[in-house]
């Protein structure tokens, strides 16, 4: 595969976690990530499979901004997605994440229409914008429109986690 050709571009990758002992008097690093590469075309769906604890939230955390290499490169569209050891936003806007645990990634206060127009609004989209788009995402994903008005602890599991995926829908990501 050309390297025009990849979406995504991760080079032997490391990251670690800090860990603090005796009430933060010590710190020491936990490596998690160990020199991991791997490459996704345009188009390619990729998954990463690997037992509990074996570092696959750490990885995807990485690629949207949340856990910092220790070393290596992450390349998403031809772009550094860390410049100096700092995120490059512009990078990471391209990237759609969906959490691992719909319930835990939502406001229960909100209603759906805002979980998921909420992207939106920090792009400072228009109201009529963001109305038409969460509408047109909702239905995307297989949900009613009379989902919209209601609170995360009135659907079930499944719908909750298409909620999380229209939200990441709405923003036009080249990676979800």
């Amino acid at each position: 595969m050309l390297e025009s050709e990849k979406l995504i571009n991760v080079r032997d990758l490391w990251v670690a976690y800090e860990k603090s002992y005796f009430g933060g008097l010590r710190k020491s690093l936990s490596i998690v990530i160990k020199g991991i590469s791997f490459s996704v075309g345009r188009g390619e769906c990729y998954g990463i499979v690997g037992a509990s604890g074996s570092g696959k939230t750490t990885i995807l955390k990485t690629m949207i901004g949340l856990a910092k290499p220790l070393r290596g490169e992450i390349i998403v569209d031809n772009e550094r997605l860390y410049i100096n050891g700092k995120p490059n936003t512009a990078v990471i806007r391209k990237i759609g994440f969906v959490p691992q645990d719909p319930s835990s990634a939502v406001d229960p206060r909100m209603r759906v229409r805002d979980i998921v127009g909420e992207p939106l609004r920090i792009r400072g989209l228009d109201r009529g914008s963001i109305e038409k788009t969460v509408e047109n995402v909702i239905e995307m994903v297989g949900l009613d429109r009379g989902v919209l008005d209601k609170y995360p602890y009135q659907l079930s599991g499944g719908m909750l986690q298409r909620v999380l995926i229209a939200r990441a829908l709405t923003v036009n990501p080249k990676i979800l």
